[in-house]
């Protein structure tokens, strides 16, 4: 089979391999589509700490069932999601139901080999049915998904809530999704009409131009001086993960997706005053059932526009393609059969 690997830094090759032999409990996959995500470009540069070369690429994946190995909840054919997520099951997270963060947590594509590949064999436990009416563009924009889920679960969105999703790129726009698939009312906030114009049509209920506006201003004008009762900061800059805790109602919770380097300080003032809980998120806790379901029932197809697709053999030019111009693309997708 066919498999890319990124040899070193900036050295993207495809390569013959042998085709996966399954365990006992695994099911052999055959990919159809991998997305490209920000870790991966982090990992072509050469700036990922997890990363050690030669590997394979790809967490964002979905395929078809090749061998269902004789499990009995799959048959040959089946459309499936890949939870690119493996823990140890022994650790302190684990044993209270957070795998995602084990103290010994791997991800494919970054600790291990990933799916960027013809075949992959995958844990039983790591693959979830979707329905075959399903375009698999869509389905391959799962593992986001399951980021928007575990997000809005950290902060435990409901219909009651108000969330303002700061930031509408790839990660945002999926939280902006659940969150209203949830039910809550949704404000987006960005700096790119475009992709605000593209997170109304998708659901939110305001969309802000912080760049035009005032972010605080106006997300109280629009909660009757109470601030948001959920902030989900998707952006990753000190500036916006700063501010956050001045959009929050009292009572509210911030959750923090955008990852910076340095350390951010932020107002203990203010985080006492209102006795805001205020959170991180990481991966996903065993979303993509629910992942599943949205994909069933919630009509994705205008994303369809936004996803570009390369063969296999151009998966060096996504790659670069990405590199030079980030928003070329809501999610770039390169299809394996």
């Amino acid at each position: 089979m066919k498999s890319i690997v990124l040899k070193e830094p900036k050295n993207l090759l495809i390569e013959e391999k042998n085709k996966p032999k399954i365990k006992e409990d695994e099911v052999l996959i055959k990919i159809i589509y991998g997305g490209v995500c920000g870790s991966d470009l982090h990992a072509y540069e050469g700036e990922s700490p997890f990363v050690d070369f030669p590997i394979t690429l790809g967490h964002e994946l979905v395929g078809y069932v090749e061998d269902s190995n004789g499990i009995e909840d799959f048959s040959d054919g089946d459309m499936v999601l890949i939870d690119p997520v493996l823990s140890c099951g022994e650790c302190y997270a684990c044993k209270n139901d957070r795998h995602n963060v084990c103290k010994d947590v791997k991800v494919f594509g970054a600790h291990t080999d990933g799916g960027f590949q013809e075949y992959i064999a995958v844990p039983k436990k790591n693959i979830y049915q979707v329905p075959k009416d399903v375009d698999p563009r869509l389905a391959a924009l799962g593992e986001p998904i399951s980021i928007g889920f575990e997000s809005t679960y950290r902060a435990d969105v409901t219909a009651d809530d108000t969330v303002l999703v700061i930031g509408t790129g790839t990660i945002g726009l999926m939280v902006t999704i659940v969150a209203k698939y949830k039910g809550a009312t949704v404000i987006a906030a960005d700096i790119d009409d475009s992709k605000l114009k593209m997170a109304k049509e998708m659901g939110a209920d305001y969309v802000i131009n912080s760049k035009k506006e005032d972010l605080e201003a106006k997300v109280k004008e629009l909660t009757d001086g109470e601030g948001a009762s959920v902030v989900i900061e998707a952006v990753g800059l000190k500036k916006t993960i700063q501010n956050a805790i001045y959009h929050t109602s009292a009572a509210g919770r911030v959750v923090i997706l955008g990852i910076v380097d340095d350390d951010v300080p932020i107002s203990i003032s203010q985080l006492i005053k209102k006795e805001v809980d205020f959170l991180g998120s990481r991966l996903n806790n065993y979303m993509f059932d629910k992942v599943a379901k949205l994909l069933d029932e919630v009509d994705l197809s205008p994303l369809l526009e936004e996803i570009k697709v390369y063969n296999m053999e151009e998966a060096d030019k996504a790659v670069q393609d990405k590199l030079n111009n980030p928003d070329i693309s809501l999610k770039s997708l390169i299809k394996f059969n």
